[in-house]
């Protein structure tokens, strides 16, 4: 009987062995198996697209889809795993990646299959046969961003981790993501019927305007079957100057009294708050001063050829876009001078301000640099990795995020994807409480770079149960008198919510007024605008308070135990800090605020402080 026992007790171990190994071993070998020749698929295919054989592409992904559902048929085997919470949660987001691979696949094949001839076409042609297939375009972006939320867990089991598949599905991911909200129109803003021309606004934010900073330099883009066919940057004064005494043009009243001119000229043009209004205000100047050039003149015949042909859109950059794509790309060598992205703004500016001469170069020919960098810059990211394409992919959402790239189209179908997108500099429409200020330099040179920001921001009740607002904004000027510092020179304009009834304007005077504050106040963007002219001398910080009633909307929200403020935040402005103190008289021991700190806070009241970055919502509930 024991000797049976024995045979039997064998037995079950052998057949628990063989199950063991057919069961596991054996799925696992060919998890192994696949997946090594999915990644020597993966290699090919990024062969097959540097040689445009799209044949074989197709193929090949057929191969990778074939070899995929494999793999998932040999992890069914795991499945087991799912009533382990950490190895469940894995094998979840595998599974789902893996079905997103098979997704792409098929919408990747259907999309070649379509195509008329296969074998003769090139990248571009094969971007175009995406975009003509909206359908399964939508499916490939929105599956691709779910791979790449997904893809370290389905290449840790597949043995893909750190490699060029991982990054390249990121990347892909990225581009598909930023393009989607106007993937409908790409190929028009491409040229890919015929070229098109973008006026480029290149705006120092150290000296701030409105939609971001003082336009020393423009450029002219121009782009056909989606390729860069020119780029033309200059000087924008080589415009102005052939215009002086010949435009007849209406000046904005801020600029006219204190630039003291009475043309309006390319390089203030950008001073309406919403940035599409102040890029049609640029093209109307833009089309004013070109009809000015001198052709006849050698010197200027450069400039008079370069701006012939329509304009399809403008594109406006802050420098601190470059100075963080060149921590991606690298330093650039320009005539003896290394541009670093730590200090790109300051390198640029003496370059351009004082050190040109030492080049040997004349006044007119002093921003010449600023092309051969943007040359380099373009030619460094031809050749940049997989890795630096996303980062720089990163970057430009980051930018587009935070209003240092800002976008315009004439096509108004267009325009109205890249607002929605947010893409466009609007002011935004806010059923909330809301305050934006605006900040714009004239004549007190770089001088913003030294400014310190901070507006506090105060609510209360009056004895009639009104909600009253305090706006007191400091500025703190840790500049001197130097080549690119002097007194600051201002003129604030503070957007809050329409219907808002003004009390007072109070604070520091300046000797542009006659030591008077002059308080202009109109409507616009469905917001009241409050202005004044503004000065603070170097090493001294001053303080400039409005005071208005709030409209009954925003202090209705109170009643329902909640209030939001909506804080626009001016292209150009870095970290602007605002203190936020709210005394409503209600009962705050439940009180949830999202602010980065709270600097008071009792039963009654608080007071919470916020580094703007970008446009920003506050939200309280007690």
């Amino acid at each position: 009987m024991l000797k049976k026992t024995k045979i039997i007790i064998l037995i079950i171990v052998v057949i628990c062995i063989i199950y063991t190994v057919w069961v596991i071993l054996v799925p696992i070998k060919n998890i192994l198996t696949l997946s090594n020749e999915s990644y020597a698929i993966a290699q090919k295919i990024n062969k097959d697209i540097d040689r445009d054989d799209f044949v074989a592409l197709n193929k090949d992904i057929y191969s990778i889809k074939e070899r995929v559902a494999l793999i998932k048929n040999n992890l069914y085997f795991f499945v087991f795993v799912k009533i382990i919470p950490p190895l469940g949660d894995k094998y979840e987001k595998t599974m789902q990646s893996i079905n997103d691979i098979e997704i792409i696949c098929n919408s990747a094949n259907k999309i070649f299959e379509s195509s008329r001839d296969i074998g003769k076409m090139d990248k571009n042609s094969i971007l175009i046969s995406f975009l003509n297939n909206p359908e399964e375009y939508r499916k490939i972006s929105k599956h691709f961003n779910d791979l790449s939320s997904n893809i370290y867990e389905f290449s840790n089991i597949i043995h893909l981790d750190n490699s060029e598949f991982v990054q390249n599905i990121n990347l892909i991911a990225k581009i598909l993501k930023v393009t989607e909200p106007i993937s409908s129109n790409i190929l028009d803003i491409i040229g890919q019927n015929g070229e098109r021309r973008y006026l480029l606004l290149f705006q120092n934010n150290t000296e701030l305007r409105a939609t971001g900073g003082f336009i020393g330099t423009y450029g002219i883009l121009s782009v056909e079957k989606g390729k860069i066919k020119k780029i033309y940057i200059d000087d924008i004064y080589h415009l102005d100057v052939q215009s002086i005494g010949k435009l007849n043009n209406s000046v904005p009243e801020p600029i006219k009294k204190y630039l003291k001119t009475e043309e309006w000229y390319m390089r203030d043009c950008n001073w309406q708050i919403a940035f599409a209004d102040s890029a049609r205000d640029c093209l109307n100047i833009y089309e004013l001063e070109r009809k000015n050039l001198d052709n006849k003149n050698p010197d200027n015949l450069d400039i008079y050829n370069n701006n012939q042909g329509n304009i399809d859109g403008v594109i406006a950059l802050n420098p601190d876009l470059v100075g963080e794509a060149l921590k991606i790309i690298g330093d650039q060598e320009i005539s003896g001078i290394i541009f670093e992205g730590q200090n790109f703004t300051d390198d640029l500016q003496k370059a351009v301000e004082l050190y040109y001469k030492e080049r040997g170069v004349s006044q007119w020919d002093r921003k010449n640099i600023i092309k051969d960098l943007a040359k380099s810059i373009l030619e460094d990211l031809k050749k940049s990795s997989t890795y630096e394409y996303g980062k720089m992919t990163d970057l430009v959402i980051e930018k587009l995020e935070n209003k240092d790239i800002i976008l315009y189209s004439k096509n108004p179908e267009i325009q109205n994807k890249l607002s929605n997108a947010g893409w466009t500099g609007d002011v935004v429409k806010s059923d909330n409480d809301y305050i934006m200020l605006v900040d714009s330099n004239l004549a007190s040179f770089k001088s913003d770079q030294f400014i310190d920001r901070t507006v506090n921001y105060e609510l209360s009740k009056d004895k009639n149960n009104s909600l009253m607002a305090k706006v007191s904004i400091t500025y703190k000027h840790n500049g001197g008198f130097s080549w690119n510092s002097t007194k600051y020179r201002d003129y604030v304009r503070l957007l809050v919510p329409l219907g808002s009834e003004f009390i007072n304007i109070s604070g520091f005077t300046n000797e542009e007024n006659n030591d008077q504050i002059i308080l202009d106040k109109s409507e616009m963007y469905g917001k009241v605008s409050y202005g004044s002219f503004i000065t603070v001398e170097p090493k001294a910080s001053k303080t400039l308070i409005f005071e208005y009633k709030l409209p009954d909307y925003v202090k209705n929200q109170i009643n329902e135990k909640q209030y939001k403020l909506y804080i626009q935040k001016q292209s150009g402005v870095k970290n602007l800090n605002y203190i936020i103190s709210a005394n409503f008289n209600e009962d705050f021991r439940k009180l949830k605020i999202n602010t980065d700190s709270i600097l008071n806070n009792n039963i009654f009241s608080v007071t919470g402080k916020k580094t703007i970055i970008k446009d920003t919502l506050i939200e309280m509930t007690w």
